[in-house]
């Protein structure tokens, strides 16, 4: 009867153990979705960055966007539309840069930063009018935080229709 009853005080010892587990270093990185026109959100991967969540931390390089352009997920919009990007932890700042898609093919590509303004807890930025896909990266910044701190980068191609 002693043994039934030590192995289930252990049992619920690690299940007790189990759940007051905190998030994973990279379950606590913010993600990002973009909204367009139909007020569709499209989810968009992280392209690098530098987190620190308490005491672990983790650097992530990536390429340039340009050398990636197959891989990037894309949205698909009006000339001139806004786009909304919907935080999962809303940063202290942001960062929107773009290039034309014909600028992979240079060695030395010039980006033009987007204006982003901050309305109703979310960023929004007008894409710029251009005969072909742009390709975006939007840099997120987090320093306010007290258990969470660093930046990430997040990687798309946007289609004017």
């Amino acid at each position: 009867m002693k043994k039934k009853m030590t192995a289930c005080l252990l049992l619920l010892l690690l299940l007790l153990t189990a759940c007051g587990q905190k998030p994973s270093l990279q379950e606590t990185i913010p993600t990002l979705s973009l909204t367009a026109g139909g007020g569709r959100a499209a989810p968009v991967s992280n392209f690098g960055y530098s987190w620190t969540a308490g005491r672990d931390s983790v650097v992530v390089d990536t390429v340039h966007p340009l050398e990636t352009i197959e891989t990037l997920p894309g949205v698909s919009v009006p000339a001139g539309a806004s786009i909304g990007m919907g935080f999962s932890r809303l940063p202290d700042r942001v960062i929107v840069s773009c290039w034309p898609e014909s600028m992979a093919e240079t060695s030395s590509p010039q980006e033009q930063e987007v204006e982003s303004t901050f309305v109703n807890n979310l960023f929004t930025f007008t894409v710029p009018e251009s005969e072909e896909n742009l390709v975006f990266l939007v840099l997120g910044y987090w320093d306010s935080y007290e258990d969470v701190s660093g930046s990430v980068g997040y990687s798309f191609v946007v289609a004017q229709s």
